[in-house]
């Protein structure tokens, strides 16, 4: 790529840049028109420069908009910036293959910037095209994590194979192979498919530490963004207790001097039933009152009061009965 053009056009405002062919093989001698387009939101003008590293030569669409490099055949370049139109600028050229049989690859930047003529604020950018002469060909690319897609950085054009290569490109990522065009999204802020989106079709929210696992975060712990479920994390900070599994929102309030069920409150727990509540036992009444204050026996001494009156019958009378034996006996003898 020529470095005159990066030293000048140096800023981070880049452009993304696309180049498109008329033709992906051709013969010797045979033309392709290369269209290269720069978009950029707020850019204003742009520039362009195409380089078939000294393959071939090119031949001008628009004289008036563009013009060989330095007088060469092999670069071609804009005559004067041109105006960014509905967020975008094109430049187009012509190219003639030579007499040879393989491929050609074209180094294309172009760059976008503002109108105050100080190109060191501007942005660049460029990517590659490349065509074949007479066989054909295909992009190369390198899979350095073995997830069976490779990076688009030093692709290469071929008509033969290319050893420890693959045909198949897209890797945003080449050093994770769980990043690959196709892979399925998740919620982890990573273009896991490599499509330019992050974490489509998720709802990433706000994860509070959940450190005993209980499904409740803590109020005090550490904070993330995600998509649930993320293990040790949750959705809410209403844990009073991060620390033991057994203490949460609703959780069983037992008698135990803690706050089970994180409600501000310990040990409500209903004595008649031995399980949580808010009321108390019911009333207990002295024996023998009731609970208007009168002198009524209750059932259960009223019950025993009535047996014990019958055992004192029953004794009774077998005391008159052996009294009555004892008197007859006597009398016999």
């Amino acid at each position: 790529m020529n470095l005159a053009c990066h030293n000048c056009h140096e800023g981070q405002n880049k452009p993304t840049v696309t180049a498109m062919l008329s033709a992906a093989r051709l013969e010797a001698g045979q033309p392709v028109t290369i269209t290269v387009t720069a978009q950029h939101a707020t850019a204003k003008v742009g520039g362009v420069l195409v380089d078939s590293k000294g393959m071939g030569s090119f031949e001008l669409v628009d004289p008036t908009g563009t013009r060989l490099f330095d007088g060469t055949m092999t670069q071609a370049t804009h005559a004067m910036p041109q105006t960014f139109a509905n967020g975008q600028v094109q430049f187009a050229f012509r190219w003639i293959a030579p007499q040879m049989t393989g491929t050609v690859e074209f180094d294309i930047w172009s760059n976008a910037g503002n109108d105050n003529l100080m190109p060191a604020d501007d942005g660049s950018n460029e990517t590659i095209a490349a065509v074949s002469v007479g066989c054909d060909a295909l992009w190369y690319y390198v899979d350095s994590d073995g997830d069976g897609a490779g990076t688009e950085r030093g692709k290469q054009y071929s008509c033969e194979p290319i050893p420890n290569r693959i045909t198949i490109g897209g890797d945003c990522d080449d050093m994770n192979p769980a990043v690959r065009p196709g892979a399925l999204e998740i919620c982890n802020n990573i273009d896991d498919n490599c499509d330019g989106q992050i974490d489509e079709g998720h709802n990433p929210v706000l994860l509070l530490t959940d450190a005993d696992g209980d499904g409740f975060g803590s109020k005090t712990g550490m904070t993330m963004i995600g998509c649930p479920p993320v293990p040790g994390y949750a959705t809410n900070f209403d844990d009073c207790d991060d620390t033991d599994p057994n203490v949460y929102p609703g959780a069983p309030e037992v008698i135990n001097g803690r706050d089970d069920d994180c409600d501000g409150q310990r040990d409500e727990v209903d004595p008649t039933t031995g399980g949580s509540g808010t009321g108390g036992s019911a009333p207990i009444t002295p024996n023998g009152a009731d609970s208007s204050g009168g002198c009524a026996v209750s059932a259960g001494n009223a019950g025993t009061s009535a047996s014990l009156l019958a055992i004192l019958l029953v004794v009774g009378g077998v005391r008159r009965y052996g009294g009555a034996q004892a008197s007859h006996r006597s009398r016999s003898a």
